[in-house]
């Protein structure tokens, strides 16, 4: 049986996602900001897998970092050790000191029902 929970001791998840964050807010409308690590702390069972919450830090520019509040919806399928994820949304709420991010698994490359051309074998 899976621990739901075992993600929050999954160095490699949080460093992945630190880059994969970082990324995704270059590729937004909140370039300004920029993650420089997580913390997670604690992990609450949802119906979609686990919400995990814990410290973030957010830099701001090149001079300014804050340490936020994060929660992190994780569906089932990432809940397991190497999976690959992809960033749905990230919200900064600078009022409430809290980043909420929803992920998701990856989208197949190839969902169609056709064989890949030139390829007799499938």
């Amino acid at each position: 049986m899976l621990d739901r929970h075992a993600i929050i001791e999954d160095r490699d998840f949080w460093d992945r996602l630190e880059y994969a964050a970082c990324a995704w807010l270059a590729d937004s409308g909140e370039k300004r900001f920029w993650i420089d690590g997580f913390i997670p702390e604690t992990a609450k069972n949802t119906r979609r897998g686990a919400d995990v919450e814990g410290i973030v830090w957010v830099g701001e520019g090149s001079r300014k970092q804050h340490e936020l509040r994060f929660i992190a919806s994780v569906p089932q399928k990432l809940l397991q050790r190497w999976a690959q994820f992809h960033i749905d949304d990230i919200t900064i709420d600078e009022a409430r000191k809290e980043v909420t991010i929803s992920l998701s698994p990856p989208s197949s490359p190839n969902q169609s029902l056709q064989p890949t051309a030139g390829r007799s074998d499938v």
